[in-house]
């Protein structure tokens, strides 16, 4: 429909497409070619979709990136992790109670 497909090569395109000295083809690779896409490159995940919905904001960072996705994370999640435990299962049962129980220990 946006005339970047040539029909008369569909078996030229893949995923993504290196030539042999490991150059992306960026004419026949589809990620790159939809990643063009202003439609695409505005899209938000369905991460950032329901975190937005609940009135909160997902910050989508690299994967493997050991400063932005590193050590930081692991320590939030490990000390938010070992206080919700400490709470009796009573409190973690129902939507309602869960949901309660979740913003006293995000508000700390």
């Amino acid at each position: 429909a946006r005339g970047w497909v040539d029909k008369e090569n569909l078996k030229q395109y893949q995923s993504m497409k290196y030539d042999d000295d490991g150059n992306l083809v960026k004419k026949y690779s589809l990620q790159y070619l939809l990643g063009q896409c202003k439609d695409f490159q505005d899209e938000v995940t369905q991460l950032e979709f329901v975190c937005k919905m609940q009135g909160a904001r997902a910050i989508i960072t690299p994967k493997y990136h050991a400063e932005l996705a590193g050590e930081g994370i692991e320590y939030t999640w490990g000390f938010l992790k070992s206080i919700y435990r400490r709470f009796p299962l009573a409190k973690k049962k129902g939507k309602a109670n869960f949901e309660a129980l979740l913003a006293k220990i995000l508000s700390r």
